[in-house]
């Protein structure tokens, strides 16, 4: 009985902590719905859900996005980043490569550079902190200090003649770490307790009222009445339940837009993530009237991929500014829109 007692509240104590399944590929919905819906029918008991997230090897940040928002829905579970990293630099610290080259830079879409690697954590930061009901549990880097010093190897020379390992033991991160070579830290590692900015857009989820036509907050324009129908909120949103949609099957011009007064006068940034057909005449986001000429970002087409797009360096000098989403659109084009945010900028 003495042991018994031990063993459950050794079990006890365990259990105090939270339990985290970690998978790899964390764009990758099938994968997480697949392998979690079958933990889950065997009664497996956990509390977290864990994805290893580069955008170099496991899909696109919208994909990553919707997969989030998706799984701590699906299962009502947090999730957490538990492993990631991008380089500042394509040097090699050690002279005997890396896993982070040009080719790694091309797909994952931000510059080898400092500022490349603060806009990816930005990013990354924003896409965990917008996971709904509080789910986005936070952003493990790895690894943070794997420096180009002696014996900062992959393994040791036991290690690889145990497993047979022929290849070359050396440091292939070293240029993804949050310090320099020589152990300075990074402009990146302050992003991690950087404040996060406030959105003032009303409703920029789409969220506010299901499916309607004239979502809160939003005004809405069509170049005819008939063509207001263009106008949508509906399922399934990349941040949320809901997205907006234009489309129509004539061809159509509309827009939804918001105009903020009361602004500080500074610098903004306007951001939204996209889908798009492709095939209008223009589609784009916009912010105008805020003293400045007006700036547009055209959307790029993609289907099934959700896109970030953006706007910076919006200098609002009369403390207003219009903000909004247009297409001039043929027969059947269509394009999403969500998590449209409106921000001073860092």
């Amino acid at each position: 009985m003495i042991f018994n007692s031990v063993i459950i509240g050794q079990i006890r104590a365990i259990r105090l902590n939270e339990i985290v399944l970690h998978l790899d590929h964390g764009g990758d919905n099938s994968l997480y719905t697949w392998w979690f819906d079958n933990i889950v029918a065997q009664g497996v008991q956990f509390d977290i859900i864990g994805l290893s997230y580069y955008p170099f090897w496991h899909g696109t940040m919208g994909e990553l996005s919707y997969n989030l928002n998706n799984i701590s829905k699906r299962y009502n579970k947090d999730v957490m980043i538990v492993e990631t990293a991008y380089g500042f630099t394509l040097d090699d610290g050690d002279g005997l490569g890396n896993v982070f080259y040009t080719t790694e830079e091309s797909v994952g879409g931000y510059s080898a550079s400092p500022a490349g690697q603060v806009a990816y954590m930005r990013d990354l930061k924003e896409i965990v902190q917008d996971v709904p009901n509080g789910h986005g549990r936070g952003i493990f880097w790895w690894e943070p200090e794997w420096l180009p010093v002696e014996g900062a190897n992959w393994g040791t020379e036991a290690g690889a003649l145990y497993n047979n390992d022929t290849g070359l033991l050396s440091n292939p991160w070293d240029n993804q770490t949050l310090f320099d070579f020589t152990g300075n830290a990074l402009s990146s590692l302050s992003v991690f307790s950087e404040a996060t900015p406030t959105n003032l857009l009303t409703n920029g989820s789409f969220d506010a009222n299901g499916y309607t036509s004239t979502p809160t907050g939003w005004g809405v324009w069509a170049n005819t009445t008939a063509n207001l129908s263009a106008i949508k909120t509906e399922q399934p949103g990349v941040a949320g339940d809901y997205k907006l949609t234009l489309f129509k099957s004539a061809a159509y011009k509309a827009s939804t837009y918001q105009v903020k007064t009361g602004l500080a006068n500074g610098t903004y940034s306007l951001t939204a993530w996209v889908l798009n057909s492709g095939g209008q005449n223009s589609a784009y986001i916009y912010a105008k009237n805020y003293g400045g000429t007006e700036k547009q970002t055209a959307l790029p087409v993609s289907t099934t991929s959700w896109t970030k797009v953006r706007i910076d360096n919006i200098q609002v000098t009369n403390g207003k500014a219009e903000i909004g989403i247009y297409s001039d659109a043929n027969a059947n084009n269509w394009i999403n829109v969500d998590n449209v945010k409106f921000y001073k900028s860092y």
